[in-house]
């Protein structure tokens, strides 16, 4: 039996920016963007989201619950979003699981993983500054190992 813990759940960069740009929804209480790049988050990231290190993601699930339990919607991601995004996506999603509320009216949040990462985000939406935040042309221009 397969538990929805472990299925990976995606979201394409046309909702997700659809989210951003919609004044009505509210980072940090209508969704959450989780950047789990490290060295590589340097050059631009989407607008209002929290970096969280893949290798620090277990460690900083207690402060995301603690400082974001209300949010219906997080959306996880790193450079392409293979292995990084979605394995914090699947901790996030066991640990939410366990944590879930119970009962008629309970709302479960959303763990989704963006769909291409950020590289296909920032191909697709470079320049848009809504969409992206302390973009650095030069390094994505520029040869990038990943």
């Amino acid at each position: 039996m397969t538990s929805s813990a472990y299925i990976t759940e995606y979201i394409d960069h046309d909702e997700l920016a659809r989210l951003v740009r919609d004044p009505s929804n509210v980072p940090g209480k209508d969704y959450l963007v989780i950047d789990v790049r490290t060295d590589d988050y340097a050059g631009g990231h989407i607008p209002h989201g929290l970096n969280v290190p893949a290798h620090q993601f277990r460690d900083f699930v207690p402060y995301i619950l603690t400082n974001y339990a209300t949010v219906p919607l997080f959306v996880v991601h790193c450079a392409l979003s293979q292995v990084r995004g979605p394995k914090s996506a699947r901790i996030l999603r066991e640990i939410l699981a366990d944590r879930a509320p119970t009962g008629p009216d309970a709302v479960k949040p959303q763990v989704k993983v963006l769909r291409g990462g950020i590289t296909q985000w920032v191909q697709e939406y470079r320049n848009d500054a809504q969409l992206i935040a302390e973009f650095d042309h030069e390094l994505w221009d520029g040869e990038r190992d990943y």
